[in-house]
């Protein structure tokens, strides 16, 4: 008879499972004292200083990339030398701590995203829902701070909010304004960034701020229906900080592009203004508009599409002053030795105090923007052929002819030339190519597959959180401050847990499902939650393994027979009950010395009809400490 101490798999499979843990916990974080970067498995190495550094400036910064015939070394790449250096926060700011979201708004010249909240009832356990609007321009002010009536901010809220709490305080934080903060780091901006030495103080509005206090108020609300409300649910187990957070990137096309392309017909380079003036508040024309520093030129008021990265003017150090306090390192700068945009957004993210990876809106912005270089960089013109109404031949002297000539067949022409963005990923066109791809594979490959979606248990993997900050505060914690730390933790720094993932699918594709299954080829699309969890849906082929051919009892026989080895449905204890103090083996922290045994499978078992049962309202006669009959 099987003992429920014996193990549950067999001794190669426990093998892999092994080598899987082993080789997941030999990963480690480490800082690199050149770049500052501070990442995985970063092969530190120590230079002619003694200082430890990574493979990456190793490579970047060799001496057949610095010396030049008869001229100084060019600088260390990632170096302040090369404007590269973010800095640090300075002290007397740093004390003051983090600035609010509507603190940060207050204070930021650029406002480049309408954002949207959402209060939401017991059905979302009270998670409120964010969605930032991302736009083509940006608004640049040269008075500060902002009043709180010209925040891009709507705020919809349930009917019965005032009745209760649960409601009333979401959002609360985000939207506290300490008016002693906002005027020191305003002075501070003023003295020592480039980029706000012409803004004028607004004393009439710092002194309209709270001493402490919140804005929500004064935001636009807009009522919609109730929500509903647990009394039940005590106020002090809800996390209001935990939030879904999304954004709405901003890649629409216009006419400008028709611009665009004439240019490139004739030959010429254009540069538009990257971002839309906003006027003082005393309003004067728009020729009159006051400039700023050297490195910032404020346009007139228009609107211009895909030119966030004119050379000319700054944006991310003017939308994100808390990130950039002196300006120092903006993607910008004129420097000795060029950054590609994604290189730097890379750097950004992986700088060494974590304040970039940290920060709610940056991640947003930087996407947005990112998107838009490669649309304006790396996608292409084509034109849409119709036989009858275009039946000859397309060239290069028809479009400029259709340029010059203001004629019905030449408009109709330039009507059908449209932005191929086939190979920026994530917009349709790229997804439409991937199809491709995907069917010519299914088709090629003449051996089974499986459907395989991989989640993410991500607010309890020790082999993740020993990554992120509060590791040992987190060890410590019982079950509801453990789970509030890893919601903050996963929110803070989805670089880590993104790259953590991703490690997690790369080992299990490599050891078990290639050394057990022989894997041949596969195909896998990351998404994200709201919450900001990834998971994966892919296909996969293994060479040998039985097409799943239905059409006869022996090739139904043959196929259930070959995945009967490796897939089961044993329940070890049917009649399962929990003993009292056992702990749930789903919120564990695991050890290497940990061993897949029937007891600790049985347990999982119980967990997971308990959590189904529990989820599922036609199920209500379970007594507690008794499972449910597994369905």
């Amino acid at each position: 008879m099987t003992s429920l101490n014996d193990i549950a798999v067999t001794p190669e499979d426990a093998k892999l499972i092994t080598q899987f843990h082993t080789e997941l916990m030999a990963d480690k974080m480490e800082l690199c004292g050149r770049c500052q970067q501070r990442w995985f498995n970063m092969e530190l190495q120590k230079d002619d200083n003694g200082v430890e550094v990574c493979q990456a400036c190793r490579r970047r910064d060799m001496p057949s990339k610095r010396n030049q015939p008869g001229q100084p070394p060019l600088p260390y790449f990632y170096s302040a030398a090369n404007k590269l250096d973010f800095g640090e926060v300075p002290p007397q700011l740093a004390q003051l701590g983090e600035l609010t979201p509507v603190e940060e708004m207050l204070i930021a010249r650029v406002h480049v995203h309408v954002q949207v909240l959402t209060v939401r009832g017991a059905q979302y356990k009270y998670r409120g829902h964010v969605v930032h609007f991302l736009r083509d321009v940006g608004k640049v002010y040269s008075q500060l701070p902002c009043l709180a009536r010209d925040l891009e901010i709507i705020i919809l809220r349930p009917s019965n909010t005032a009745d209760h709490q649960h409601l009333q305080r979401q959002f609360r934080r985000q939207f506290v304004v300490r008016r002693k903060v906002v005027t020191a780091w305003l002075i501070f901006l003023r003295q020592h960034h480039p980029g706000y030495r012409d803004v004028e103080v607004d004393q009439a509005a710092l002194e309209a701020l709270p001493e402490y206090g919140d804005l929500m108020d004064q935001l636009p609300i807009h009522e919609v229906d109730e929500a509903p409300v647990d009394p039940n649910d005590p106020v002090e187990n809800v996390d209001f900080e935990d939030q879904e957070v999304a954004a709405v990137p901003n890649m629409v096309v216009n006419d400008r592009e028709l611009d665009l392309l004439r240019d490139q017909l004739a030959g010429e380079v254009q540069i538009h203004d990257p971002m839309e003036a906003q006027l003082p508040r005393q309003a004067q024309p728009a020729a009159e508009a006051p400039l700023a520093q050297a490195h910032l030129v404020m346009p007139e008021i228009h609107s211009t599409p895909l030119s966030e990265f004119n050379r000319s003017q700054a944006l991310l150090s003017l939308t994100f002053p808390s990130l950039y306090p002196e300006g120092k390192g903006e993607f910008v700068m004129p420097r000795q030795r060029s950054i590609d945009y994604d290189v730097y957004l890379r750097h950004a993210m992986r700088w060494r105090d974590g304040r970039f990876a940290r920060h709610p809106r940056f991640r947003f912005v930087a996407f947005n923007t990112l998107m838009r270089r490669q649309i304006s960089v790396r996608s292409t013109f084509f034109c849409k052929r119709h036989e009858q109404l275009n039946p000859e031949p397309l060239d290069i002297n028809a479009l400029k002819d259709a340029f010059r000539n203001e004629t019905p067949e030449g408009r109709r022409l330039l009507e059908s030339i449209v932005r191929w963005t086939g190979s920026i990923r994530g917009t349709r066109a790229y997804w439409g190519v991937k199809l491709q791809e995907l069917l010519a594979m299914a088709y090629a490959l003449k051996c089974s597959s499986a459907f395989i979606t991989f989640s993410a248990a991500d607010n309890h993997w020790h082999s993740l959180h020993r990554h992120m900050p509060r590791y040992q505060e987190w060890l410590a914690a019982d079950e509801l401050h453990r789970m509030r730390i890893s919601v903050a933790n996963l929110r803070d720094n989805p670089h880590i847990s993104a790259f953590h993932f991703h490690r997690r699918q790369q080992l299990f594709v490599k050891l078990l499902l290639g050394g057990k299954f022989n894997l041949v080829e596969h195909w896998d699309r990351l998404e994200w939650q709201g919450r900001g969890s990834p998971h994966s849906h892919g296909l996969y082929w293994f060479l040998g393994a039985h097409l799943p051919d239905m059409s006869s009892e022996e090739s139904r026989e043959t196929f259930a027979k070959f995945w009967g080895i490796h897939v089961h449905a044993l329940n070890p204890e049917t009649n399962r009950q929990m003993p009292v103090g056992e702990a749930n083996p789903l919120r564990a922290i695991p050890g290497l010395e940990d061993e897949p045994t029937f007891l600790l499978l049985s347990m999982v078992i119980y967990s997971l009809i308990t959590i189904v049962a529990q989820a599922n309202s036609n199920i209500t006669d379970t007594q507690p400490g008794t499972a449910p009959p597994l369905q």
